[in-house]
């Protein structure tokens, strides 16, 4: 009985915590009035691209692993409010062309955005979010930060580096876990599915009038040295091909 009471508990708390989700939902509902400028992407814009320095009234949808396919379908969901936006700030960074679905993600964007791309139940993922969710482990550490997040314009705010990963090694070791995902993206056919989902989106948004604009934003040297130059001309061939397709600015 402690036990299932301490489950019990422990699911409550892990149903009702503060998400970040909820809250760039909740910001980018309350000021969709004033909205200029969205930035979507994955970490790199999520963290890198401060809405603060902007003239005009940004705010960031980018999320961490946040996808092509992602950020396609929240602009699709939020368009509608989003009365005055004139530009979409797209970050494109080495794996981009390559993420499609995320099997970690998927079900926060369901549960809430209402987001469900390959038409799963969640029937799991409902019943047990200590297990099925999160995992026993990630369960304790997110009950154990207590730590309120607050969010200016969808920006975080904090430095969230750790220094410490910041080696030579690791960075190399980063890229080749990106190669794999590239080499299997590929391979699968998804990459072509991304690039058509990316097109379609840039697509829907000049008949709206509003203005795509294709980033990639800088990241360390440790990283970005191990960068394989065949992929990296490759993705630089398709950016160009879109400049040219849709006159964009990347």
């Amino acid at each position: 009985m402690p036990l299932i009471l301490l489950y019990i508990f422990v699911e409550y708390k892990l149903r009702n915590i503060e998400s970040i989700y909820e809250l760039k939902r909740n910001g980018l509902i309350a000021q969709s009035d004033s909205i200029e400028i969205l930035i979507v992407g994955n970490s790199h814009a999520c963290d890198g691209i401060n809405p603060l320095y902007f003239k005009q009234s940004a705010y960031n949808l980018a999320f961490g692993s946040q996808t092509i396919l992602y950020d396609k379908q929240l602009i699709l969901k939020y368009i509608g409010i989003l009365k005055n936006l004139k530009y979409v700030i797209i970050s494109l960074d080495y794996p981009s062309l390559y993420w499609g679905f995320s099997k970690d993600r998927d079900f926060f964007y369901y549960h809430y955005y209402g987001i469900n791309i390959r038409n799963k139940s969640y029937f799991k993922e409902n019943f047990s979010y200590f297990f099925y969710v999160y995992s026993p482990k990630t369960s304790v550490e997110i009950l154990m930060n207590n730590n309120k997040l607050k969010l200016v314009d969808g920006w975080t705010g904090y430095d969230s580096t750790n220094y410490s990963l910041l080696t030579e090694k690791l960075g190399k070791k980063r890229v080749e876990s990106f190669n794999a995902d590239i080499k299997n993206s590929r391979q699968t056919k998804e990459h072509e599915y991304i690039c058509s989902e990316l097109e379609l989106l840039i697509d829907f948004l000049k008949q709206k009038e509003i203005i795509p604009i294709l980033i990639t934003v800088p990241c360390y040297k440790y990283y970005t040295v191990n960068l394989d130059s065949n992929i990296l001309e490759s993705n630089l061939q398709y950016i160009n091909k879109l400049k040219e397709k849709y006159n964009l600015v990347y």
